[in-house]
């Protein structure tokens, strides 16, 4: 439970609004219904910050479809490399999506664009 504690601190109102502000930055949402069942986020240097999916639609392709967007719109912005800091339930889809783990951290994975 501490875990996530911590992992949810800084998932705050004012927070979000701060990521989403951000120029070095880009946010999709992802909807089903009029409703948002996915959010993800990276930077303009390459590092995918969040995938997140609700509970709902988890293993109906939402994640994916979020990676996907996220790397199309680095590619547009002449980014050629991202990487991953991600959990080890999410590091299946980032290996099926191409990405390799860093040799010093298994839970850091990247890819080139």
């Amino acid at each position: 439970m501490r875990e996530i504690e911590a992992w949810l601190a800084n998932k705050t109102v004012d927070a979000w609004a701060e990521w989403i502000a951000r120029d070095d930055a880009i946010v999709l949402v992802a909807s089903r219904d009029d409703r948002v069942v996915g959010v993800g986020m990276a930077t303009l240097s390459g590092d995918i910050l969040l995938n997140y999916v609700h509970p709902d639609a988890r293993f109906a392709g939402v994640s994916k479809a979020i990676l996907t967007a996220l790397e199309g719109e680095l590619r547009v912005r002449e980014v050629r490399h991202c990487r991953v800091e991600t959990t080890i339930t999410a590091q299946s889809l980032y290996k099926k999506c191409g990405f390799s783990p860093d040799v010093a951290n298994a839970l850091i994975l990247s890819k080139p664009l």
